[in-house]
């Protein structure tokens, strides 16, 4: 789960965005990663999760 957030976010970084989405993006890119380097650590069998809606700009 934490995996596929991941992924989903790193897709949206490819796509073209504005500077406070990307600041968005790149900081729960990093909440989600950190989360990961301590799940690996000491895994649990349901990690946390931390539901941050990531905001998509409107076109």
């Amino acid at each position: 789960m934490l995996n596929e957030q991941r992924l989903e976010i790193r897709r949206q970084l490819r796509q073209p965005y504005n500077p406070d989405h990307g600041q968005q993006l790149q900081a729960r890119l990093k909440e989600l990663e950190q989360l990961l380097k301590q799940h690996c650590r000491q895994p649990v069998k349901n990690p946390p999760v931390v539901v941050a809606p990531v905001q998509r700009p409107l076109l």
